[in-house]
């Protein structure tokens, strides 16, 4: 199994945030560029789907893809009443949170599967990753929007405030499922200082909204926030790797007749999840993304 790349630079569910935030007026191009690399991961399911049959992965798996492609189904609509500024930003994050939470429902099943304790534990390690960094790149593009507009409700200060704890979880689950150098990895990524730039500009951000001060720029705050989640999408990569080593190990171990056969399984599993992380970090909140300033 090839680890899954996530230095992918495309815009993302923030950005759509600051274009409906400003009315239509910034980030139109870098939508469009978006929708052409998220069609490129599309195509590639499409591919996968026609050569295998999802049906040997079982009956969650097989309902989990189902309902993923009626999901994605929609988004054509989606990005046209967008594009179109017919949509509000709550309604467009509530679409893409929906949907990113359906493709990382995917990635918290492999971890559910019969392996050994090793391929478990780092299969949940992984999940734990995807949704903290799913967190992450929400609480990017509600800031980004409140920033864009210049204006906080307290509808979505309650949702960031939610999302700053749930990471903070996911963070904590992450840690506890990785082994020792799997962790020191872990912590080298988690306390690089871009980290905690990030988490200071986001507090100072929040703290002046809530007084009616928008003085952070959002080109600026994506930046920052797009850089403490690469390091995320790093560890992502690594624990990836990692879950094909640990399988791949046990592949070669045919004194286990049981564990022989379920190694593949996994192996072709964690392969689909990997177009379903591709599919997730491109179409909704949490992707590398280079945005510029714009007046």
């Amino acid at each position: 199994m090839q680890p899954v790349r996530c230095n992918i630079y495309n815009v993302n569910a923030a950005a759509v945030l600051a274009f409906l935030g400003s009315g239509g007026s910034n980030f139109s191009k870098e939508l469009q560029q978006q929708h052409a690399e998220t069609d490129q991961y599309l195509s590639a399911l499409e591919d996968y789907l026609g050569s295998n049959n999802i049906q040997e992965f079982g009956q969650e798996f097989t309902d989990t893809w189902q309902t993923l492609l009626g999901e994605l189904a929609l988004v054509p609509q989606q990005r046209s009443q967008i594009l179109s500024v017919q949509i509000s930003a709550s309604q467009a994050i509530g679409f893409y949170s929906q949907l990113n939470a359906k493709l990382l429902h995917a990635s918290k099943t492999l971890s559910q599967l019969e392996a050994n304790s090793e391929i478990s534990n780092t299969a949940s390690a992984y999940s734990e990753v995807l949704y903290a960094s799913e967190n992450a790149g929400t609480e990017r593009a509600v800031l980004s929007a409140a920033l864009s507009a210049k204006e906080l409700p307290f509808n979505s200060l309650r949702k960031l405030l939610s999302l700053m704890a749930q990471q903070d979880l996911h963070t904590e689950q992450l840690l506890e499922h990785a082994n020792t150098a799997q962790r020191h990895f872990i912590e080298q990524q988690l306390n690089q200082p871009v980290v905690t730039q990030a988490d200071q500009m986001r507090e100072q951000a929040i703290g002046n909204a809530i007084e009616g001060i928008f003085i952070t720029d959002t080109a600026d705050w994506f930046a920052t926030s797009t850089a403490k989640i690469n390091q995320l999408h790093d560890i992502a990569s690594y624990l990836s790797k990692e879950l094909g080593i640990s399988t791949e190990k046990k592949h070669g171990n045919r004194r286990n007749s049981n564990l022989f056969s379920r190694s593949p399984y996994v192996r072709s599993f964690s392969s689909a999840l990997g177009f379903f992380f591709l599919l997730a970090i491109t179409a909704t909140g949490t992707t590398n993304t280079h945005i510029t300033k714009q007046h």
